[in-house]
């Protein structure tokens, strides 16, 4: 009989503190999901505030009200709030640009991705129909990591831009690390909520900003970038912000590639998917 009760007593302190745990996981998918959704709003307010002097913008009221932290975002990431999967790979570029640069065609499908209806981000690869090089190119290097962006979105995958502001002008030229910036807090919260394992950096500036945001000690280590991602350093987040390994990864935009061809971009991302793997 002692022995019965105690069995019982050992099945009902599991039930217990399995109820407890998933109670605690509940709980955090609940925090992340309001974290995130004040994140996208925080942001949002700043850009709105913005005087229109200034080079960086909101997004345009015609787009309808962003739902996620960057319109990058849309392309993979959409909808993490709803479920907040783990993210094994956070890709970071430097900014978004501007929306107007951007074909007509693809403007309209963004505007009617923001209102809800479930398209794809690029709804033609061999046409390229956003109009941008980089996402031509992103296409190609993911592949090497296992993924096929193009149309399809995976729940571990979440791209942003560092900067979530969006450019009053259509010149490439002209972004300030200063201006960045601004976002350095935004972006250490959204690897708060994110906790990715992995983080990758399109360009120099957004490693700079990405190194300096999360790394205790943040003294850049290098003098030459293109040299640097060819030591395949190995950098970790601090704990705080998900400890994930990061990433300098050349710009595979036009002007990226003449400083860094494909060719050899595809070598580094091959190195980042071996050993993301181990």
């Amino acid at each position: 009989m002692p022995f019965l009760m105690e069995l019982s007593f050992l099945t009902l302190f599991v039930e217990v503190d399995t109820i407890m745990l998933e109670s605690n996981e509940g709980g955090a998918e609940m925090n992340k999901r309001e974290a995130y959704g004040k994140l996208v709003e925080d942001a949002r307010k700043f850009y709105q505030e913005q005087d229109e002097s200034s080079f960086l913008m909101p997004l345009d009221e015609t787009f309808g009200v962003c739902k996620e932290i960057n319109l990058y975002t849309y392309w993979q990431g959409r909808g993490y709030a709803e479920t907040t999967p783990e993210i094994k790979y956070l890709l970071v570029g430097q900014d978004w640009g501007n929306p107007y640069s951007a074909p007509k065609t693809f403007q309209d499908r963004i505007r009617q991705i923001i209102s809800g209806k479930d398209l794809p981000y690029i709804s033609d690869e061999k046409k390229m129909d956003s109009g941008f090089q980089t996402d031509k190119n992103l296409i190609e290097l993911f592949r090497h990591l296992g993924y096929e962006i193009a149309q399809q979105q995976y729940d571990e995958l979440f791209f942003t831009n560092f900067c979530l502001g969006y450019r009053r002008k259509e010149s490439s030229r002209g972004m300030k690390k200063e201006l960045m910036n601004n976002d350095r807090e935004r972006f250490r919260e959204l690897c708060i909520i994110l906790q990715p394992k992995n983080i990758l950096c399109l360009g120099r500036m957004s490693f700079e900003c990405v190194y300096k945001a999360l790394v205790k000690g943040s003294r850049i280590p290098y003098k030459g970038y293109m040299k640097y991602i060819e030591e395949h350093p190995q950098i970790k987040a601090d704990p705080a912000y998900g400890g994930g390994v990061i990433y300098p990864l050349a710009h595979c935009g036009s002007l990226g590639i003449r400083n860094r061809p494909l060719e050899q971009q595809i070598k580094d991302w091959k190195w980042v998917g071996e050993t993301s793997m181990q």
